[in-house]
């Protein structure tokens, strides 16, 4: 009976331990999704700063030139202007956006990288708590 009760033992082990690395493997899988969604988002606002400065650039000289002349030409500058400056604002919201959520993945990383060199350290809720929380950074991202 108390050979039945060790191997009973070992098997409930050896399944929690199996099911621990499937759930670190998923987190790493989601962890790599999240590292692809910051660098297209960096790469989209990047590109999107860029398009706004030579936006305005092209403002300035059209407002200096032509807008000068043509009063009506002049107030719509002035509203494209509004818009861009709508646009830089949001533009700076989401940038700020992706820092948090790049500052959030890089502790999601570290705690991954914890769990996987300790991994009897870590209860298999505290990994639930990470997939849960790649799960959150993704939706939002």
């Amino acid at each position: 009976m108390t050979r039945e009760i060790d191997q009973l033992d070992s098997d409930v082990d050896n399944l929690l331990k199996r099911n621990k690395r499937r759930k670190i493997d998923d987190a790493s899988a989601k962890l790599a999704q999240l590292d692809a969604l910051c660098n297209s988002l960096a790469g989209d606002t990047t590109l999107a700063f860029k398009k706004l400065a030579e936006l305005k650039g092209l403002l300035d000289d059209a407002k200096a030139k032509q807008g000068r002349q043509d009063p009506e030409l002049a107030k719509k500058l002035r509203d494209i202007e509004s818009e861009a400056l709508r646009l830089e604002r949001e533009l700076k919201d989401a940038d700020e956006q992706l820092e948090d959520l790049k500052k959030r993945r890089n502790e999601s990383k570290r705690l991954l990288d914890d769990i996987k060199a300790n991994p009897d350290k870590f209860t298999p809720q505290q990994v639930d708590g990470l997939l849960t929380s790649l799960d959150e950074q993704l939706e939002k991202g």
